[in-house]
């Protein structure tokens, strides 16, 4: 295999560029989110030749029928299974870097399967391809590591609450259709091609087909993804996967059996610890100190860029959050506690996980429940997707500096 020559900045392959998670990262590259020298879109013969801007260019949709992959440095898969399968082979035959979020590898032995912050650390070993999870994979192991090292985890039980979004453009459309065809006709057959049963006005208890065993593909997934990432083969997770009539933005319900007693506040200051996770909880803090745009670190400065919007962090204790001793966030917004209650509509940062509803279970002090939501093409899907990308290519230039450098 020949790898591809690279300047500082990468030559990057968007296949799927007209999808919803394609979408969703060239809005991140567009915010500067990527450094690149060249973006090439890449899509089906049906949305070839279509013009699409890239940070104030516009940009050429090309047929991945026809193209040639020669000179990338970086490809990124976000397109059906069907596709990566077929494609990834012939792009890590071009020489590039390959991350694909298809889940077509995510079980592959030889392609890691990557969570940063968790075990980003195999991208050290400059592999010529990345799985990315499943989204919800992505904030369960961020907290289920958190969690063992403090309390240690004997059990998960988990329900997902699935966004039309999940299936791209056309089960958002899908609902839509449905929900429009159902208010001006109650009586009207609903399509149902993308979800059967149709999702318009109504909860569908599965996600993807099911198996054997009655499990569906998509709980099945989340509990290989959750054990290979945390590498704990044997951790017991159970998932029910649901879809809902939301366009866009996954929750879950979360409960999780712990080794060694769990205290509330001593949990909500981890869960505000964790990266790229928000708190939105009610508890008082005990100095009341109320701030914006940020942490409060012991010394009383403010750190900025960590609140979103124009929402306040009311601080509690002392907490370590990126190798600073800072006290745990709690976002109000307009001068009223977001409480526990954040949902697709209302959470706030589409970039970060949002928690509340945290509380120790009513049985045992040995378990806790909570509620996630988070924007499943932005936190679960685009940006994991990029932060992969750049750890990637900087232990790939790593790698190739060692190589060509001096004995």
């Amino acid at each position: 295999m020949v790898r591809a020559q690279r300047s500082a900045d990468p030559c990057i392959v968007l296949v799927g560029a007209t999808g919803a998670l394609g979408a969703a990262v060239l809005e991140l590259i567009g915010e500067h989110r990527m450094r690149h020298r060249e973006i090439r879109l890449v899509a089906s013969a049906q949305s070839a030749g279509r013009e699409i801007p890239v940070g104030g260019r516009t940009k050429t949709v090309h047929d991945l029928e026809d193209f040639d992959f020669a000179g990338a440095d970086l490809v990124l898969f976000c397109a059906g299974e069907a596709v990566s399968r077929r494609w990834v082979p012939v792009a890590m035959a071009a020489g590039a870097l390959v991350v694909d979020a298809s889940g077509a590898f995510s079980a592959h032995p030889e392609v890691p399967l990557v969570v940063p912050s968790v075990n980003d650390c195999l991208l050290a070993e400059c592999p010529e391809a990345v799985a990315v999870p499943s989204g919800m994979t992505v904030p369960l192991t961020l907290l289920l590591q958190a969690v063992e090292r403090w309390r240690g985890v004997r059990q998960v039980v988990m329900s997902t609450y699935e966004s039309a979004s999940g299936l791209g453009h056309q089960g958002v459309d899908e609902l839509l259709e449905g929900s429009e065809l159902t208010l001006s006709d109650p009586g009207a057959e609903l399509p149902a091609d993308r979800f059967r049963p149709a999702l318009a006005f109504n909860v569908v208890p599965a996600v993807d087909r099911l198996l054997e065993d009655g499990a569906s593909c998509q709980e099945r997934r989340l509990v290989e993804e959750t054990q290979r990432v945390l590498g704990l083969p044997d951790a017991e997770v159970a998932v029910t996967c649901v879809r809902v009539p939301v366009v866009s933005g996954h929750g879950a319900t979360l409960f999780v059996e712990t080794g060694d007693p769990v205290d509330r506040q001593g949990l909500v200051e981890l869960l505000a610890s964790l990266p790229d996770f928000v708190v939105h909880d009610d508890l008082v803090p005990h100095d009341g100190q109320v701030v914006r745009d940020g942490l409060v670190p012991h010394d009383g400065q403010v750190v900025p860029d960590l609140a979103t919007h124009d929402d306040r962090v009311v601080c509690g204790d002392l907490v370590a959050h990126d190798g600073l001793a800072a006290r745990a966030a709690f976002v109000l917004r307009d001068g009223k506690a977001l409480g526990s209650v954040p949902t697709p509509l209302t959470a706030g940062d589409p970039d970060r996980f949002h928690v509340g509803r945290v509380r120790v279970s009513p049985h045992t002090s040995r378990g806790f429940l909570l509620w996630l939501v988070f924007d499943n093409l932005r936190a679960g899907g685009a940006s994991t997707l990029l932060r992969i990308a750049r750890i990637a290519l900087a232990s790939r230039a790593s790698d190739e500096r060692l190589k060509s450098s001096p004995r």
